[in-house]
């Protein structure tokens, strides 16, 4: 998510408008003229030693002091934002293009050729910017955040996907010991994290679906480790319940599952947990 952004006259390298939505990198008057004479040099070695006019591919994006540094260039401002490292950089380009657009379409002297020769310097006139920035920024965050819930709603069916065929077996448990079963399973329950106290564990298996994370504000770390406890406790208990047959059983009813959704599981960043419980343990 965009940290910080700032608006350059390209020529002199003066602020014209900075906005900060998390602690300022720096003043912004003495982190400008750096980032513009970052630019500036990355400007001067992207020209070929052969090349007799002075043509360049002027830098998109640098990785610098853990954040991701994104610029564009119009005729007469440079546009620049600071984001999280693991942000795409084509997704902060796209926004960093609507709030050009924006500013342009407020401010349309700035694209006077003239202008940097006449802008006296003055700031006060661009700060009611501010108020469409912080909208944009604000739609954003909302939008981030539906597309993070949709990912971790993916997770949960991944793993309810491969509880619901594990449990397929659990008939087949010798009579007496499912109350075993059951009876670990609430014991697991009561170690989970308190966004999980809706979580159901029947003869049918794990109910993990009743974790809405559109509507509870649950930290994708803490779902994360939850489902993870789950998924090993259980694999685990099956395993001493099944023995030499837990080898059987994973191959039949949960490799054909892992095969055939296997991108969808490593884009999600499940791969290795998954083969550490079910292959390596």
């Amino acid at each position: 998510m965009i940290r910080e952004v700032w608006i350059l006259d390209l020529k002199s390298g003066r602020n014209i408008f900075n906005r900060a939505y998390a602690k300022a990198v720096s003043d912004p008057d003495l982190l400008t003229s750096f980032l513009t004479a970052l630019y500036r040099f990355a400007e001067e070695i992207s020209c070929s030693p052969d090349q007799k006019a002075r043509e360049f591919k002027a830098i998109e994006s640098i990785e610098m002091g853990g954040l991701k540094w994104v610029y564009i260039e119009d005729p007469n401002l440079l546009f620049i934002t600071a984001a999280e490292m693991d942000d795409s950089s084509n997704e902060i380009r796209a926004q960093l293009n609507v709030i050009k657009t924006n500013f342009n379409d407020k401010f349309e002297f700035v694209l006077d050729p003239e202008f940097s020769d006449n802008w006296d310097g003055n700031t006060s006139q661009f700060e009611v910017f501010t108020e469409k920035m912080d909208e944009l920024y604000q739609d954003w965050k909302k939008a981030q955040k539906i597309t993070k819930a949709a990912e971790l709603m993916d997770v949960i069916e991944v793993y309810q996907q491969l509880l619901h065929l594990l449990s397929k077996v659990t008939h087949t448990i010798v009579k007496g010991r499912e109350k075993i079963l059951d009876q670990k399973m609430e014991t697991i329950k009561q170690l989970l994290p308190k966004s999980f106290k809706n979580v159901n564990y029947t003869e049918k298996g794990w109910d993990l679906l009743t974790l809405n994370v559109f509507q509870q504000d649950i930290k994708e770390h803490e779902l994360r480790k939850g489902l993870s406890q789950i998924f090993r406790f259980y694999v685990d208990l099956m395993r001493e319940i099944f023995k030499d047959q837990m080898k059987e059983i994973v191959s039949k009813l949960a490799f054909p599952y892992l095969k055939k959704d296997w991108d969808r599981i490593r884009k999600l960043d499940l791969d290795k947990e998954f083969i550490q419980t079910l292959l390596i343990s």
